[in-house]
């Protein structure tokens, strides 16, 4: 009996040898950041890839919410308080590496396609946190600045949506050969 007790506990902490070992090189992470967009207004977020290692992003996930205030509270008024507008009007994203220079999404594209459950009223968002992982892959290096510009299509500048976006995957500590 001991017998088999010792060799469980061996197989555990090769195991943990094991998975402490493959985490030095790679270890999971997430990068987020949020911002509000004034209606006819432009606003950003900058992700400051660490420099501990290339990011591997793997998933993409956010939300866009609105009508909110200045500050991103979801405005439970009724919609004739903003002048019958809501965030359904649309925002649009463009997302740069900006250590390439590379534009990622070539210029601004609807953030329905990226960012869902997409919009709807502050009533109706309340409570919601990030819309679900979709796939989007891209490798960048340590210390890189991604920046996702946000620009509203929202006619009425009384009306601000919240934007929250995040990216997922992998950090990688060892540079591969190239």
């Amino acid at each position: 009996m001991n017998e088999n007790k010792d060799t469980f506990l061996e197989q555990i902490e090769t195991e943990l040898r094991t998975i402490s070992r493959q985490q030095r090189g790679k270890f999971r992470r997430t990068y987020a950041g949020s911002v509000v967009v004034a209606g006819g207004g432009s606003n950003a977020v900058e992700i400051q890839i660490d420099g501990d290692g290339d990011f591997l992003a793997e998933h993409l996930s956010g939300i866009c919410a609105g009508p909110c205030d200045a500050n991103g509270r979801p405005q439970a008024a009724p919609l004739s308080a903003f002048g019958g507008a809501t965030a359904t009007r649309g925002l649009q994203v463009s997302i740069t590496d900006r250590g390439s220079g590379r534009n990622l999404t070539n210029g601004f594209i609807d953030c329905a396609l990226l960012f869902t459950p997409g919009y709807g009223t502050g009533a109706t968002n309340q409570g919601q946190i990030m819309g679900p992982l979709v796939p989007w892959r891209y490798l960048f290096e340590r210390t890189a600045l991604v920046r996702f510009e946000f620009r509203s299509l929202e006619t009425n500048p009384a009306v601000f949506q919240y934007v929250a976006v995040a990216l997922h995957g992998s950090v990688y500590a060892v540079r591969p050969q190239r």
